[in-house]
């Protein structure tokens, strides 16, 4: 009698620990593989986030800075870029409701084989002279509330003031 006992008591707890491991399996997998292992944003055509290339090697104070990509968006999701001009002083830009954007799935461009050209931000009118990059941090959020960070670099590019004033 006290063997089959021990052996329906050693049984529920066989049961027991194998649905722990099978939540702890999904519990690992859903919070932290998953994303990582089928982002939302692929970069195609070796676009390289930490390396973004730019329209322009120099621009003017108050001129719109314009990036290149190209990338492939593969789950739905909601999201918004933080910029910050640097060179030795950072300015942060602030995140405005209007920046928060849900672009559809699917590659951008179209075509797999370009690039698509976007604004960054505009130079401030009070940059100074010289070498500069933008810094910036694209925050992606799911459906499910998951969120993925990237972070971003553009080339270091030029503020020249010659022709303005």
């Amino acid at each position: 009698m006290s063997d089959f006992r021990f052996n329906r008591e050693y049984r529920k707890f066989r049961i027991a620990l194998a649905i722990f491991i099978i939540v702890s399996g999904f519990f690992i997998w859903y919070n932290f593989l998953d994303l990582r292992l089928r982002p939302i944003i692929k970069f195609t055509n070796d676009v390289n986030p930490m390396e973004l290339q730019l329209t322009k090697d120099s621009y003017k104070p108050g001129e719109m800075v314009y990036g290149k990509t190209s990338f492939c968006k593969i789950r739905p999701a909601e999201g918004y870029t933080q910029w910050a001009l640097s060179n030795e002083i950072i300015t942060w830009y602030a995140v405005k409701e209007e920046n928060i954007r849900s672009l559809p799935t699917g590659c951008i461009p179209l075509d797999k084989d370009g690039f698509i050209e976007f604004p960054i931000k505009k130079v401030p009118l009070d940059a100074v002279q010289g070498d500069h990059l933008y810094l910036g941090v694209s925050v992606q959020k799911t459906p499910d509330g998951r969120e993925t960070r990237t972070d971003l670099k553009t080339r270091t590019f030029t503020i020249d003031f010659s022709e303005h004033e």
